[in-house]
């Protein structure tokens, strides 16, 4: 059975089922979590958790790749790092002789172009097995683009360079909290008091800009600290939440940390014994990445992660005109210039999920605006569509392939 991005997202969308049994289980092991959520599995379990993680790295490593070029291309990776030269020298040893000037920013524009850009008819992305990608390298003036063989091992090494070289004094935002609302009580105080977030905590753009939240991000900021109290004061310090969590219009960067904690966090599962439990993870997590632990003590924002990367996925293999076609057929109601900045929100990074079972959607060059609230109700009816096909191929070959099938 060919392996295409309408697995990927299958298999995404089987990790949150898995996930969620995962997180409000947090005594049971990871198989047992597996045979929780997995319907009639066909394969055993440890091998069932090995093809969904394997997958679903894979999808966020190259979901990663492109929003690396998103927020870090400009000036914000030092392309000189003789990691990156290493690397680039290698991959020229494989590819024609018109890529031959290729330098760091132009590979990785290139990666983002194949990843970012497909459609129906075309797909640069074709996985050969669990382990293997051949990627279309779409270059200027090149006729037929190269193509590379990337392993899972090579795609990681990829990300991981990329991500070592980043400017770490880069500056990308700034927020100020009056010193008086330093705790989650007392913002949600100030807020009531108050009437704004506005009144005590400024945000400054890139440019120094101060960028006032609209009601879309006070409404989400409010409902992140109401649901997540408990767990800001358990796991705290606050200034590292206040960063992470503070919904910015442009949420690129944000949504770029919560991916790569979400694929460390899966990489460390993957190679663990899958008696691993979720109270293990948060220990591990305290001690080694404390920006994950929200994965694993809320269901419902580690959901956003997962469903906001199917959307990415789904977004991402289509053109506009498809993707019109595909919300026509799955009865969701959208005018075209909607979907199009919503393709747009979903592949850059342009979104922050609002706490009540949706994500704002924002889109623009210069200033971001608020596009619409999109549910992930309509996420699923998307995926439903999507990947009808595909299931069904599935539930036919499952015993043969060794796949799983997820209530």
């Amino acid at each position: 059975m060919e392996v295409t991005r309408v697995l990927e997202s299958a298999w995404l969308h089987n990790l949150n089922k898995i996930m969620t049994a995962f997180i409000k289980n947090p005594k049971a092991s990871l198989t047992d979590c597996y045979k929780h959520a997995a319907k009639n599995p066909s394969i055993e379990a440890g091998e069932g958790l090995k093809i969904h993680f394997y997958y679903s790295i894979n999808t966020l490593i190259f979901e990663l790749l492109a929003l690396t070029t998103e927020i870090f291309q400009k000036d914000g990776i030092n392309f000189a790092d003789p990691k990156i030269n290493n690397l680039i020298r290698e991959l020229k040893q494989n590819l024609p002789q018109e890529y031959q000037t290729l330098n760091g920013a132009e590979f990785l524009k290139l990666v983002r172009q194949s990843i970012s850009h497909n459609s129906e008819t075309k797909q640069n992305l074709k996985q050969e097995d669990l382990n293997n990608y051949k990627v279309n390298l779409p270059k200027k003036n090149v006729g037929n683009p190269a193509t590379y063989d990337f392993s899972t091992i090579d795609l990681i090494k990829i990300l991981q360079i990329y991500d070592m070289s980043k400017i770490q004094d880069k500056h990308y935002g700034q927020i100020t909290v009056d010193e008086n609302y330093d705790t989650p009580s007392m913002l949600l105080y100030g807020k009531k008091k108050l009437g704004s977030f506005n009144k005590f905590i400024e945000f400054k753009d890139v440019n120094g800009n101060v960028v006032p939240m609209d009601q879309f991000q006070e409404n989400a900021f409010q409902r992140f600290l109401i649901k997540n109290k408990h767990n800001i004061n358990k796991y705290g310090n606050m200034d590292k939440f206040m960063v992470r969590f503070f919904p910015l219009q442009n949420n690129k960067l944000n949504n770029y940390e919560h991916k790569s904690h979400l694929l460390m966090s899966l990489q460390t599962m993957f190679s663990s014994d899958k008696s691993i439990t979720c109270e293990d993870m948060i220990k591990h997590v305290k001690k080694h990445d404390s920006g994950s632990i929200m994965h694993f003590v809320d269901p419902e924002f580690m959901k956003s992660v997962i469903y906001s990367s199917i959307a990415f996925n789904m977004f991402s293999s289509h053109t506009n005109e498809e993707l019109a076609e595909l919300f026509e057929k799955s009865q969701v109601q959208c005018d075209n210039d909607t979907i199009r900045h919503l393709r747009n929100s979903f592949v850059h990074g342009r979104y922050f999920y609002n706490y009540k079972d949706s994500f704002e959607i924002y889109d623009g060059t210069k200033q971001m605006e608020h596009i619409t609230t999109f549910p992930m109700e309509n996420i699923d009816k998307l995926f439903a569509t999507y990947s009808a096909q595909t299931r069904k191929d599935i539930a036919k070959e499952r015993i043969k392939q060794g796949y799983d099938k997820i209530k």
